[in-house]
């Protein structure tokens, strides 16, 4: 089971669409389903947002990558939370801009809001996934 809250929780939490809803929305990561295995960097993921990973521990593997990137503010991809005109399609769909330029790929999705991991250097106006217009939110 799991659970994703700010404070005590008061009402029942639903069932699995909602939860993964609350979890999309607030840019949580499902390891298994978002990230990549041996090639996803916990930070683009936005893993140290969720306390998942702390700077002032003892040691821990891939300790001095993590403070080193930490450090730089800026990453190549980043985690974005989306939004479509209609239902997004299947994790692992090309994320492309105006310019039909890839740049990147969605992850986890529900209905019409998902998890985009974007390139940062690349205009996100005007995005596709899959033929589906959807646009970048803010949060970040």
């Amino acid at each position: 089971m799991r659970i994703i809250h700010k404070d005590e929780i008061k009402e029942p939490v639903g069932d699995f669409i909602q939860y993964e809803k609350v979890r999309i929305k607030n840019l949580v990561p499902d390891g298994a389903k978002d990230m990549v295995q041996n090639s996803s960097f916990p930070l683009q993921y936005l893993i140290d947002k969720a306390n998942g990973i702390s700077f002032n521990k003892g040691c821990y593997v891939g300790q001095e990558v993590v403070n080193r990137m930490s450090r730089q503010e800026i990453f190549r991809r980043k985690l974005y939370l989306v939004e479509g005109d209609n239902t997004l399609p299947d994790i692992g769909t090309k994320v492309t801009n105006e310019n039909n330029e890839e740049i990147g790929e969605l992850r986890s999705s529900v209905d019409n809001i998902g998890l985009a991991l974007l390139n940062t250097g690349k205009s996100h106006a005007n995005l596709y996934a899959g033929g589906v217009r959807c646009v970048k939110t803010l949060k970040s």
